[in-house]
């Protein structure tokens, strides 16, 4: 039987790949959420992306970078993601300027997590 409505944890775990395996914009998290919840409201959908967002880097899993460039040159301080997330554009990958684009990446205790979530599901 399929699940109707997917669990926010199998939600997260999907991010939570796409992280391991690539570094995307931000705006990929509400993609996956899309696909995840296609019958809530958009702005359901954005919501999900957003915790996800939020949730996995204060847990240490995921980073943010203000470039395809994964360095601490690009990392987001952590002190600027509130300001960060709260933009239009970080969601819609819409800005004239390259640096404004966000992107996020697992990180090495995100990877291990990953692993862990599916090998014990």
């Amino acid at each position: 039987m399929v699940d109707p409505f997917p669990s926010y944890e199998k939600f997260e775990t999907e991010v939570l790949l796409n992280a391991a395996q690539d570094l995307d914009l931000v705006l990929i998290a509400w993609w996956i959420a899309n696909t995840f919840y296609t019958d809530e409201p958009v702005s359901c959908r954005l919501a999900m992306a957003e915790l996800a967002i939020r949730s996995l880097p204060d847990a240490g899993l995921i980073a943010l970078y203000r470039s395809r460039q994964m360095d601490a040159e690009h990392e987001v301080p952590i002190a600027q993601y509130e300001d960060v997330l709260k933009r239009w554009d970080t969601w819609t990958g819409v800005t004239d300027d390259p640096d404004n684009q966000i992107f996020f990446a697992a990180t090495d205790a995100g990877r291990k997590a990953y692993r862990d979530r599916v090998s014990n599901p």
